[in-house]
């Protein structure tokens, strides 16, 4: 019976291999991380860039291309993430030369949000080596039919990362930030939650987990249906964003208050995207406000 397994196993895995084909001359896609080694529970940001190197038309769907996560000690089947369109607008089909830049949170994606009582915890991953890829396929279609012409599989290099237990400084504040996120989403205690990531601000600037911390505070009231509670959630954003213009976190940061902008003071969505831009060029949010304004003026022409 073993035997027979083992031989299956093989002959399953064959077949992967045989419907793996990768084309790197039509799809160009690529991982990246700015580093290796992380703190358990410190956000893992992997910039994803996705490039049509073809002559064709591809089509593209969200169930069909996905991030997979493995643990090298556990060696299973990998954690599989189906890459979801988001607010960033993609369309389906993507012409010769065509490039998307997108970015992912790793810890969010792929880290545990409940205990065993079912009750939320911060998401983070266990301690250990990891590799990373993205694998999907893309398709080809007839102008006029509509059907499938071809379809390419790709498969994006590997990226491998190592999860740490912080030690020190860095403990006490993993600690405080597990904590907050506690008495904010578990037991619903907002004024205990509100005053541990205050302290973590104000107490220690330099620790990797500050952005996050920074992001959870903004974030509380962001769902308000109280007026003061959602001025509040406003400042709170562009605060981040003054302090941390070159995180990824200020980048959602910027997506929530341009509505929330909206929300509260009826102002055209641009002023804020414009003033972003002014304050803090050449960074992350100001190249993602430059992206946002680009894509309003469009729709603006189109309404005209």
């Amino acid at each position: 019976m073993k035997y027979l397994l083992e031989h299956i196993t093989k002959y399953a895995f064959c077949l992967i291999l045989i419907n793996s084909v990768i084309f790197p001359q039509d799809v160009g896609v690529k991982v990246n991380i700015k580093k290796s080694i992380f703190l358990t529970g410190e956000p893992i940001f992997v910039e994803i860039e996705f490039s049509n190197l073809s002559s064709d038309t591809f089509y593209l769907h969200p169930a069909e291309w996905s991030i997979h996560l493995i643990d090298e000690a556990e060696n299973r089947i990998p954690r599989t993430y189906f890459i979801d369109w988001g607010p960033s607008k993609w369309k389906p089909t993507f012409e010769p030369g065509d490039q998307i830049e997108f970015f992912k949170e790793l810890t969010d994606l792929f880290g545990k949000k409940v205990n065993s009582s079912l009750k939320p915890v911060l998401p983070v991953l266990p301690v250990g080596n990891y590799y990373l890829y993205i694998e999907g396929k893309t398709k080809t279609r007839y102008d006029i039919l509509k059907k499938i012409q071809k379809v390419t599989n790709f498969k994006s290099n590997e990226i491998e990362l190592e999860i740490k237990d912080p030690i020190g400084v860095e403990k006490k504040v993993y600690d405080l930030l597990r904590l907050a996120y506690d008495n904010e989403y578990s037991k619903r205690q907002l004024n205990e939650a509100e005053e541990i990531y205050q302290r973590i601000i104000d107490n220690y600037p330099q620790s990797l987990y500050l952005s996050r911390a920074s992001y959870f505070f903004a974030l509380m009231y962001r769902f308000s249906k109280q007026e003061p509670q959602k001025i509040l959630s406003y400042k709170r954003y562009k605060k981040l964003m003054q302090k941390h213009p070159d995180s990824y976190f200020s980048i959602w940061g910027l997506q929530n208050a341009q509505q929330l902008n909206s929300i509260l003071y009826g102002e055209d969505k641009s002023l804020l995207l414009e003033e972003i831009i002014n304050l803090y060029p050449d960074t992350k949010v100001s190249k993602k406000a430059v992206k946002l304004l680009k894509s309003l003026d469009s729709e603006n022409n189109v309404r005209k």
